[in-house]
């Protein structure tokens, strides 16, 4: 048993209130309410780590001079950690448990971003989302500002064809409504597919690499169902695959990219398979493992009717996640973002998925995509001779008070 108490992996953001500068901790689960704390208790989180006692810690803390905090004072903020949630603890593990047991007993997963991010009723969001939405088969035609490198990266050919896969940025549709417009115009008939596998960036922490729940989807537009056949095959195969289900609660990606399929397709849009994608896939021996055992097996159940076209791969996924406002000291020049993102999708976009991994494992930690995960999926089930072309990128500014960017790719792949 560790000696002392471990913070949980938690979101810490910077604010200033008046002369006071303070640390918001989130919890990425939202198993526990944000709270803020003094700036110079950042030390004492760090110092957190399971394998220390309170004594130890704050001795450590005095003699680096970092932050004298007297003992008693170091109890009672662990203690307050502890009853908010924030340390991975009994008390941690209660909540977790409660959340997962109510998760599992619901049938549908409800829209738990309607009313905050975009608008609860029907008539009111279909307006909303009417400029991310295709008005015509123009929209798929050639965007007027397609980079120059685009066809030596990926190629424009072969855009008639219908996709087999998109990559999607997880933002609100508004934010790239262009873009998304032009490439859901390049969409069939949602009767061309028989499922739509959504391969999620993952933002939660979880143990295993892939998590998915047996649910449909609620949207103030109605529901998207889940593909419960395939997932009982999968869970037959993958008794892990349901484990960590809860993940999918607070899901963002997944429940963008069910409102936009539902709002496309409507009553017509096939079935889902919400895969959320973690970074243990990338950082961990057993996550690796357990990943080709779910590509294995996803290959042996829709390998033929992805190279048939009956099968859409979506992936939401981002790339740079970079300035203060994601905890870096500098805010990059747009162009250099760009620049870089651009190179990182260069094996994707050439058909040379073998060497992604290693392309997008080569940046430093902090720096690396989000939504590395999910891309080494899809590179991993796309067929071996498809034709992929980047649409559209944006850095688009991060939200909030801290200057950041968000590399946003809009990505097709065809077969040949």
């Amino acid at each position: 048993m560790a000696p002392g108490p471990k913070l949980r992996r938690l979101e810490r953001l910077r604010m200033r209130r008046g002369d006071d500068e303070l640390v918001v901790l989130r919890d990425p689960l939202e198993l526990a309410e944000p709270i803020a704390i003094d700036a110079s208790y950042d030390a004492v989180l760090d110092a957190l780590d399971g394998q220390r006692t309170l004594a130890q810690i704050r001795q450590s803390l005095l003699m680096r001079g970092l932050v004298t905090v007297e003992l008693a004072d170091l109890v009672d903020f662990v203690e307050d950690l502890s009853e908010a949630g924030l340390l991975d603890d009994e008390r941690f593990r209660e909540l977790w448990t409660a959340a997962h047991e109510a998760f599992v007993e619901q049938d549908i997963r409800p829209p738990r971003r309607a009313g905050l991010l975009y608008p609860d009723q029907p008539e009111a969001l279909r307006a909303w989302l009417a400029p991310a939405l295709p008005r015509a088969r123009a929209d798929a035609a050639e965007p007027a500002g397609q980079h120059a490198d685009d066809r030596e990266l990926g190629g424009a050919r072969g855009w008639a064809r219908p996709p087999v896969a998109v990559v999607v940025p997880h933002q609100p549709p508004p934010s790239i409504a262009g873009p998304l417009r032009r490439l859901l115009a390049g969409l069939p008939a949602p009767e061309q597919y028989r499922r739509v596998v959504i391969l999620a960036t993952d933002h939660t922490p979880g143990l295993l690499p892939y998590a998915s729940a047996d649910k449909d989807w609620a949207t103030p537009l109605g529901d998207v169902a889940c593909d419960l056949e395939l997932l009982a095959e999968l869970d037959q195969r993958l008794p892990w695959l349901l484990r960590e289900q809860t993940r999918l609660r607070v899901s963002d990606p997944i429940e963008w990219a069910t409102l936009i399929l539902r709002g496309l397709w409507g009553d017509r849009c096939p079935p889902v398979l919400p895969l959320a994608c973690g970074q243990t896939r990338l950082t961990t021996t057993d996550g690796a493992q357990r990943a080709r055992e779910l590509v294995t097996q996803l290959d042996d159940l829709l390998g033929e009717s992805t190279r048939a076209g009956q099968v859409l791969w979506w992936t939401a996924a981002e790339l740079s996640h970079c300035g203060p406002a994601y905890g870096h000291a500098q805010l990059p020049e747009r162009e250099q973002v760009e620049l870089d993102d651009r190179e990182l999708l260069r094996p994707l976009l050439q058909n040379q998925p073998q060497t992604l991994t290693r392309h997008l494992m080569d940046r430093d930690p902090a720096a690396r995509p989000s939504g590395t995960a999910a891309l080494v999926t899809l590179a991993e089930l796309l067929p071996s001779d498809y034709d992929a072309a980047l649409l559209d990128y944006q850095a688009l500014p991060a939200p909030g008070d801290l200057p950041g960017w968000i590399g946003c790719p809009s990505i097709r792949f065809c077969r040949p």
